[in-house]
């Protein structure tokens, strides 16, 4: 495992580090990561001009870099990761995990916006809130997320999943507008409370509002009501985010559902569930 630490404080400039790939560090030595390039501002720099690079355990461990301190202003952590770990002491920067196929990444703080875009594979979790457009589209893309898991245990930003087409997004806090916009398919579970306009111009896919605040659920008239519904599928999302250790509301405690179909504007196969009464 490599760890790195920022000599000096941050100036302020952006850094874009997807370069720093823990796979290809393994049989690396210190000179060589220090010789990595990444980009800092409008130029780039070797890593070990702006960070301390140390191995803390044998070569024959599992490729992982462990990132200390604030790295909020580095953008592109695990950027096309396709496999390892990545460990953020703190908080990260835009594009988090962008396009990335396997592998894990772990943030002990807060992520910016587009964390997760064009995701296929893997699983990232952030301990504290994400920004905006998590697990979304690249402009001008016909697909969002293609696979693998986003667990936010914090609250995140808008249009979360916009053309998601598979995959899982868990938000154990709340959720900005437009969650799922023009969704495809795939499973969004909310545990706080929901934004406005959920599922606008989805075509199939699941967004399921779990918990009291799933009361103050506002859903679009181009839904239909379905009535009550009891979700067996929930049950099995629900375990496999207990065994990653993601906190789930225990205001939910698999109860039946009201459910709505739709949009309606579209294929209308997609679904909304939530634990409103009445």
């Amino acid at each position: 495992m490599w760890q790195f630490e920022f000599r000096d404080k941050p100036n302020g400039l952006p850094i874009r580090a997807a370069a720093l790939d823990p796979r290809g560090f393994v049989d690396a030595s210190e000179p060589d990561i220090a010789k990595t390039l990444v980009w800092h501002g409008n130029r780039q720099t070797p890593a070990g001009e702006l960070w301390s690079i140390k191995r803390t355990v044998t070569p024959k461990d599992s490729p992982e870099l462990r990132l200390l301190g604030d790295w909020s202003s580095v953008d592109e952590i695990g950027k096309d990761l396709g496999g390892g770990t990545i460990v953020v002491e703190g908080n990260a920067g835009l594009h988090l995990g962008e396009g990335m196929t396997d592998g894990f990444i772990l943030v002990d703080g807060d992520a910016d916006d587009f964390a997760g875009r064009d995701m296929a594979g893997g699983r990232i979790h952030v301990k504290g809130n994400a920004g905006r457009f998590v697990g979304s589209a690249t402009i001008g893309a016909k697909l969002g997320m293609t696979g693998g898991a986003i667990l936010v245990e914090g609250s995140v930003g808008d249009e979360v999943g916009k053309k998601m087409r598979r995959g899982l997004i868990a938000v154990s806090g709340s959720c900005g507008e437009f969650a799922g916009a023009s969704m495809i398919a795939g499973t969004i579970l909310v545990f706080g409370k929901p934004g406005r306009r959920p599922g606008s111009g989805m075509k199939r896919g699941t967004i399921a509002h779990l918990g009291s605040e799933a009361r103050s659920l506002e859903v679009l008239p181009t839904f239909l009501d379905d009535g009550r519904f009891e979700p067996l599928f929930l049950n099995l999302f629900l375990r496999q985010l207990r065994q990653w250790g993601f906190p789930i509301n225990p205001d939910y405690a698999g109860r039946p559902l009201r459910r709505w179909r739709g949009d309606l504007l579209e294929l209308g196969k997609g679904e909304i569930l939530a634990t409103t009464a009445g």
